[in-house]
């Protein structure tokens, strides 16, 4: 995990961290895929003779379904405070043509990267919001795009199945009439894995509880905080920016630019994301 590679910078179509040749993930699938002519799913198996089995390959892609519903909801829960629906469920692993991806590798932890646009409006930039997935869970994320994503796609290709093709999305639609999970969707899933609770969770009402925790429990833990500033008020970043005559927001987005990371989205600032990420998770 924490040896995977990836370049934050990259727009090439097509691109991630698993086409990456450093990492060697992009064929690993394929191991998987070569064992299901001679296994079974659910005590049935895949090929028959030399035909492909319609029930247990139907059966096979709902499970992938089902997969779909707990990696949006663990992500959503674990991911630090929660985005808005519109941001949460359009998120690319893949690079395209008209937009680069939001989901990265750092450190060994899976990251997804929000440009959030309607700064816009004031100062003509857009800034990014982090949020740092637990290791646990990035590992088993990875083995989920690198071996599970493309092996249900082999099996929908045998069967001519359109829904698990050429995906990009993260979170696709549930039933394959669009092209990422609905936020009438999303909301299903965590208000049925929350049936229990007194009153079930929907995105907006998760979104709102989280918030008010955060501001009445997490606040405690970063009142001293400031998440534009290091920590120590001896840390090098703090006199370097005294030094150069600027605001140390200015020396982390705008100045000594490191050209293996977006301009406005600098190491440092990746680590203060990090540590924000990992209050939630501790927390939690």
């Amino acid at each position: 995990m924490d040896e995977i590679q990836d370049d934050l910078t990259c727009r090439k179509a097509g691109w991630s961290f698993i086409r990456d040749p450093r990492n060697k993930l992009a064929d690993t699938w394929e191991k998987l895929a070569d064992t299901l002519r001679s296994s079974g799913f659910r005590g049935k198996p895949f090929i028959k003779d030399t035909d492909w089995q319609v029930n247990t390959c139907i059966a096979y892609l709902d499970a992938g379904i089902d997969l779909i519903k707990l990696t949006f909801a663990a992500s959503h829960l674990s991911g630090g405070l929660p985005g808005r629906g519109t941001e949460i469920t359009t998120i690319r692993y893949i690079n395209t043509t008209p937009a680069i991806r939001n989901v990265f590798f750092r450190g060994g932890h899976m990251i997804i990267i929000i440009s959030y646009n309607k700064a816009r409006a004031s100062n003509n930039y857009a800034f990014y919001i982090v949020r740092y997935l637990p290791k646990e869970l990035s590992q088993s994320l990875l083995q989920y795009l690198a071996i599970i994503c493309p092996v249900l796609g082999f099996i929908a290709r045998q069967l001519k199945v359109p829904y698990w093709s050429d995906r990009e999305f993260l979170f696709p639609d549930l039933h394959g009439k669009n092209r990422y999970l609905t936020s009438t969707q999303a909301s299903s899933i965590l208000r049925s894995l929350t049936q229990d609770l007194a009153t079930p969770w929907t995105l907006s009402s998760y979104r709102q509880a989280a918030l008010a925790i955060a501001k009445r429990y997490i606040s405690k833990l970063v009142k001293n905080t400031n998440f534009y500033s290091p920590m120590e008020a001896t840390n090098p970043l703090r006199m370097f920016a005294a030094g150069a005559g600027y605001h140390l927001r200015m020396l982390l987005t705008l100045y000594a630019i490191n050209k293996a990371f977006p301009s406005r989205l600098q190491p440092e600032l990746l680590e203060m994301y990090y540590r924000l990420s990992k209050l939630w998770q501790d927390w939690n």
